[in-house]
């Protein structure tokens, strides 16, 4: 489970990256909502980090440094979870409305993902609308290489 889970978080960072650098270059015709989603998949991600974990154990995201940055920390931070924490452990936490909640950390990482995922696509979706083809990030393409988008 830990490869695997180690190969998902590859394949979100180097999704992200990839989004962040079209945006980047796209500057001028990225739309303030493509930004605007892209901070909150990262944002998301260093909050569920800070779950999964016991406090201390992991780098703080500095959310306004640069993208690149960001992304990197948040990467670090997972994949130092895959390795050292019991992924079938339960957490407990509160949600952003208080309410306490228990979840295994396999459970929470996948929550990463697919949180990453579905604003990827409302990024892609975004993107359209500006007039712009948005970056491929389908997993397929990924797993489909031996070294991720080349």
């Amino acid at each position: 489970m830990t490869t695997f889970f180690e190969k998902l978080f590859d394949y979100n960072y180097q999704s992200n990256l990839r989004v962040i650098e079209a945006l980047l270059i796209q500057e001028t015709k990225s739309s303030s909502k493509a930004l605007e989603l892209l901070g909150h998949i990262q944002q998301v991600h260093a909050v569920w980090n800070r779950r999964a974990a016991t406090p201390g154990q992991l780098e703080e995201a500095n959310l306004a440094a640069g993208l690149q940055d960001t992304e990197t920390v948040n990467y670090q931070n997972t994949l130092w979870l895959i390795r050292h924490a019991s992924l079938s452990e339960l957490v407990h936490y509160q949600t952003t409305t208080g309410l306490a909640r228990a979840d295994s950390r396999q459970d929470l990482l996948f929550h990463i993902l697919n949180h990453s995922t579905y604003h990827r696509a409302q990024i892609a979706t975004e993107c359209r609308h500006q007039g712009t083809e948005p970056v491929a990030t389908d997993y397929l393409l990924y797993a489909w290489k031996s070294k991720p988008y080349q």
